[in-house]
């Protein structure tokens, strides 16, 4: 017969951490990371000496999980302790009772108030608020079940959310990390350093067309004046260079008119 006493070298339930269903919280685990009998702490009240001959499995020393009754001696344990090769025989009737027996939940260390049969446990783990979950986005960050809706819409690296910008749906890190760079609606400075900001699908026409500090052509490029400058130096320059300008002009006119007479010349002959 097993005591409590012999039962009590089972490690605390505090030790286990499992992020999903807690089984490491409700199975006793053996050999080869599989998990056998319910721990005994789940009970509200401790098994006496009669109970724990009927419904304490003699392999991993947990509360039976679908009892069975094995070899000649008639052993009861789990079904999950039945060596391979060892004929077993369902006890349906200790199955029942363990189903039923007053059970806590695994999660009561996190201060999980629920209460109710053993065979409910399973279920109740899949809604409690204070089993430790991870984020369904796969960001890998674990939590409390309680905190998974504030974690989904606020926190979480790989949620889904508009850019306020351009309103097309972005995961938030892809958004700090690589949308913004991208973005036609982000609003971003003029690469020449003109103090204005605006969108960046408009820099291009900025740049060719408003930048003051954008280089540029003089317009009488074609008249023989190569200078290059800043388009807020544009007007002094065609100002100042008035004269010059019209004299160019003067001489490209000649030139060109030169040429025509030149090549009506060869056209009659």
């Amino acid at each position: 017969m097993a005591t409590n006493e012999e039962l009590s070298d089972e490690l605390p339930m505090k030790t286990y951490n499992n992020v999903d269903c807690n089984e490491q919280l409700m199975y006793v685990k053996v050999a080869d990371n599989r998990f056998a009998g319910y721990r005994r702490e789940l009970l509200v009240n401790p098994l006496n000496e009669l109970e724990i001959d009927f419904y304490v499995c003699t392999e991993c020393k947990g509360v039976m999980r679908n009892a069975c009754q094995v070899g000649e001696e008639q052993n009861l344990v789990c079904e999950g302790c039945v060596k391979k090769g060892v004929p077993s025989q369902s006890m349906v009737k200790s199955r029942k009772k363990i189903s039923e027996l007053q059970a806590i939940c695994p999660i009561a260390i996190r201060d999980c108030k629920w209460n109710g049969i053993l065979a409910e446990v399973q279920t109740h783990l899949i809604v409690c608020e204070k089993v430790v979950v991870k984020c369904k986005n796969g960001c890998d960050v674990i939590f409390p079940r309680s905190e998974l809706d504030f974690h989904l819409k606020h926190s979480c690296v790989k949620r889904e959310m508009e850019c306020e910008h351009c309103n097309k749906p972005i995961v938030y890190e892809k958004l700090v990390e690589q949308h913004y760079d991208e973005c036609l609606e982000y609003q971003v400075p003029c690469p020449k350093n003109c103090n204005v900001d605006l969108k960046r699908k408009l820099i291009g026409s900025h740049l060719d067309k408003e930048c003051p500090n954008m280089e540029v052509e003089c317009p009488y490029k074609m008249f023989g004046c190569e200078r290059e400058l800043l388009r807020r130096e544009l007007e002094e320059h065609k100002i100042t260079n008035q004269i010059q300008h019209l004299e160019s002009m003067s001489l490209f006119v000649v030139r060109e008119m030169e040429q025509l007479k030149q090549t009506n010349i060869q056209l009659v002959s």
